[in-house]
């Protein structure tokens, strides 16, 4: 819902191709408040789960017996994780 108020505040037509960086760039802002939001719940979440012995902690560690589907490898929850802290995880 940001995004697009502020591509009305530039007049950019949702026709147009300009990237949501660029969006952000011309109104001077650098991250919408709803994804830090979004990321700092992340990362609560994520301290929970890696405190709990739990099946939620080894599905999200991919400790899970079994064969790998095919196709392109789907983005995981904790390389977003890790993307988001800059960080590696083991």
């Amino acid at each position: 819902m940001e995004m697009w108020i502020y591509r009305r505040m530039q007049r950019i037509s949702w026709k147009e191709k300009v990237t949501n960086k660029k969006v952000l760039e011309s109104v001077g802002l650098q991250r919408p408040e709803l994804l830090l939001t979004i990321q700092r719940r992340k990362m609560k979440y994520y301290g929970h789960l890696r405190r709990h012995d739990s099946m939620q902690k080894r599905t999200l560690e991919g400790k899970i017996d079994g064969g790998r589907g095919r196709g392109r490898r789907r983005q995981t929850w904790l390389g977003n994780i890790q993307e988001t802290s800059q960080m590696k995880m083991c």
